[in-house]
């Protein structure tokens, strides 16, 4: 993990060791791009989604409301979901920290072989390909 931009609010912008860009923002929230710039992950190749992130923090239910249905007699719960802010900057960097050693298992440079490794098979003779 290593910081790559710091924006005048304060928002920090850091890149994983796969390549995928984490937003840790002051307001406590940390986004995650949805996936890395362009290749593969997992052997599939994906698109490049620039602007598109989700939510890394953790949710919290709170039950709001329980009542009896009228029509089959079961007990029907409703509940709200929101997010767990992580208002201090040195938290929110080991959140990320740890959220990277337990969901990067390739370094970019990994991913970029096997995308390498994936377009020359597949320019490679139907005659020399495995298909299972």
């Amino acid at each position: 993990m290593k910081l790559i931009n710091t924006n005048k609010k304060g928002t920090q912008t850091f890149e994983l060791k796969d390549g995928r860009h984490v937003k840790s923002y002051p307001s406590g929230y940390v986004r995650m791009s949805k996936q890395i710039s362009c290749g593969t992950r997992m052997g599939k190749p994906f698109i490049d989604y620039n602007n598109t992130h989700y939510q890394l923090n953790k949710v919290e239910r709170t039950l709001v409301d329980a009542f009896i249905s009228e029509y089959s007699g079961e007990l029907i719960k409703q509940y709200n979901h929101t997010r767990i802010l992580i208002p201090c900057i040195w938290d929110r960097m080991e959140f990320i920290k740890q959220w990277e050693l337990r969901n990067c298992k390739l370094t970019r440079n990994e991913i970029d072989y096997a995308i390498e490794a994936n377009e020359v098979y597949n320019r490679m003779s139907t005659n020399f390909q495995v298909r299972y």
